[in-house]
């Protein structure tokens, strides 16, 4: 399997994006601005899908060449609005690692370890997608604490991230981007050993 080639398409459908104007699956002004997760489903070709024998769902489920890749997404901003980039953002903290399914931690440590060995699955992705500014930078050691928390720092999972950049919208201009993927087959340990057997 080409994590590589998918972990690619992944990060260069979030530079298309743009994700520092949006808002996750929320609604603001009029018209409506489509959210990140809805702009990855169509950059992707992918659907948001249900996780088997439960109501939760998973962001985006797409293919390439003929892989099946779930994916969930989640921001962390420092800032709470873009026009007050030195306000800090309250909920920092509690949507990298709190439990709840707002949480970047809940997606990689609960939610996507249960399609593991799961038919229909070939690979799994973690995306967060760290939204800093000039006067609050985003912590690279609160995205390493996050890895080791949900074990995405354990092989098979592999890490694929771009460099920082600034916002090319106008208006964003001390907004900083830099996503993080963590990728790896759904595969179970026990599924690979008896293939092999």
């Amino acid at each position: 399997m080409k994590l590589d080639s998918i972990a690619t398409l992944v990060l260069d459908a979030v530079e298309r994006i743009d994700p520092e104007t949006r808002y996750e699956e929320k609604a603001h002004g009029t018209p409506r601005i489509p959210s990140t997760n809805e702009l990855l489903r169509g950059t992707l070709g992918g659907r948001e899908t249900e996780y088997p024998r439960s109501r939760d769902r998973c962001d985006v489920a797409f293919e390439v060449d003929g892989l099946r890749i779930w994916l969930e997404a989640k921001h962390s901003w420092t800032w709470s609005t873009y026009t007050q980039p030195a306000c800090r953002n309250g909920a920092y903290t509690k949507h990298l690692f709190g439990t709840d399914a707002a949480s970047s931690l809940h997606d990689a440590g609960t939610k996507l370890p249960r399609l593991i060995g799961q038919p229909g699955v070939d690979a799994i992705a973690m995306l967060v997608i760290a939204l800093g500014s000039t006067s609050l930078p985003h912590s690279v050691d609160d995205i390493r604490s996050l890895a080791r928390s949900a074990q995405l720092d354990v092989a098979p999972w592999k890490q694929f991230d771009r460099p920082e950049r600034a916002s090319r919208v106008l208006g964003y201009e001390t907004i900083r981007v830099r996503p993080y993927l963590w990728i790896r087959p759904a595969a179970s340990v026990a599924t690979k050993r008896a293939a092999r057997a």
